[in-house]
């Protein structure tokens, strides 16, 4: 058989067999041919010299038909089928060798392929977990954020300050967080400038700060999760298209 031959994988072995042993066998056949080659040529030289012998009469001419008529001709025959079918053996086992080499070959690619396709799957599997989970860290900190800012507008109202100009002086956090922690500080900072300009107490700013940097921190990891669902969403698709070749 093929060796190494997976049936789990491909199916029954395409080029079942043993060439070693068909070949031993061609080898066997092949020296029975040799050997009666070998006494052909000396019982022929002999049949040559009983032409020639002193010996004549009925007696020595039935014993040079019966050499030439059965013993020669049989063994002529013995010679030919021999040879004929010990090469034709060792021509079987050396096609059987060939094909097996082939099928072996595929084999190994097929092996790869499998392999390729089962790192795909699990690709898959692990890209559509890490995308789903990142995808539900954005809806958690969406919905937190949500509820910060309606706090924090919330307490902004009980200041009596204008709440369109703190949203713009600080409340905007989530759309610079993007931009990094320095970004959300002075957005931060520009928010209680206002603030305590228009007269709110130290104590007050205090509280909303607070808050803002919550709110600030949120859409970091927000952002975060966004980044990662989009990275998973690539390696998704390459996973599928890996899968596809494979």
């Amino acid at each position: 058989m093929t060796d190494g031959w997976d049936d789990g994988l491909l199916g029954p072995d395409p080029v079942p067999g043993n060439p070693g042993w068909t070949g031993a066998q061609s080898n066997q056949l092949c020296t029975i041919a040799e050997q009666a080659g070998s006494s052909l040529s000396s019982l022929r030289g002999i049949h040559t010299q009983l032409a020639d012998a002193a010996w004549k009469g009925v007696a020595a001419e039935a014993f040079a038909r019966t050499v030439q008529e059965v013993v020669l001709t049989d063994l002529g025959k013995l010679h030919e089928s021999y040879g004929g079918a010990g090469d034709a053996l060792r021509t079987f086992a050396d096609k059987v060798t060939q094909l097996q080499g082939e099928a072996g070959r595929l084999l190994a690619e097929a092996r790869r392929a499998a392999g390729d396709r089962d790192t795909a799957n699990a690709g898959i599997q692990s890209q559509s977990q890490a995308k789903s989970d990142a995808e539900w860290g954005v809806r958690v900190a969406e919905g937190e954020i949500a509820g910060l800012v309606v706090d924090a507008e919330g307490r902004i109202a009980t200041t009596g300050a204008d709440p369109v100009a703190i949203w713009e002086a600080g409340l905007h956090v989530p759309m610079v967080a993007s931009e990094g922690e320095l970004a959300v500080a002075n957005a931060v900072s520009s928010m209680s400038s206002t603030l305590l300009g228009a007269g709110v107490s130290a104590a007050i700013v205090g509280s909303i700060e607070s808050v803002v940097r919550s709110i600030g921190s949120l859409a970091q990891q927000r952002n975060g999760h966004q980044a990662a669902a989009a990275t998973a969403s690539e390696q998704l698709g390459n996973y599928q298209r890996a899968l596809a070749d494979a």
